[in-house]
């Protein structure tokens, strides 16, 4: 049951961040080189995604854990495309914390799903430097008020 609602949780914060970012992106111009850049990078994050399943799916504890796992997965490739596109169109200092943030978590999540499925407990020490340095920068990227002030002068500027 936990390892459900880990995934759970999980996903509604990785949709909340992708709602949020969205919000803010909808209001630049669609580049189509940085469109196609991104599809490309979906569909090898989906091979990626797909290859991670294959190598812990015998561990699974039910044949729910799948969608779970993929429904994570899949909100976690999104908000990835979502910082890198964010980064790509604005290339400022708030932009990148934010895409170092989710590229943080992503890896701790990576990575806890091989020490929990796989038994290699020795990565967890890696899971948590990775989850609390992107807590760090994603608590930076919300509070620091004279990047969010950059970051709309800069905004203006592009629109």
């Amino acid at each position: 049951m936990s390892t459900y609602l880990y995934f759970v949780f999980g996903f509604l914060a990785y949709s909340i961040l992708i709602i949020k970012q969205a919000r803010n992106l909808r209001t630049y111009r669609v580049q189509l080189p940085s469109i196609l850049s991104l599809f490309l990078f979906a569909i090898a994050s989906f091979f990626i995604l797909i290859l991670l399943e294959t190598l812990v799916q015998e561990n699974f504890t039910g044949s729910a854990t799948t969608y779970f796992f993929y429904s994570m997965g899949t909100s976690i490739i999104f908000l990835l495309f979502i910082a890198i596109y964010y980064h790509y169109r604005l290339g400022n200092l708030r932009s990148l914390i934010f895409s170092f943030s989710v590229f943080s978590f992503m890896l701790s999540d990576a990575l806890c799903c091989f020490a929990y499925y796989m038994d290699l407990y020795n990565l967890y020490i890696g899971v948590r430097l990775f989850y609390i340095l992107g807590l760090i920068l994603l608590t930076n990227y919300a509070v620091n008020t004279t990047l969010r002030q950059k970051e709309l002068s800069l905004k203006d500027e592009l629109l």
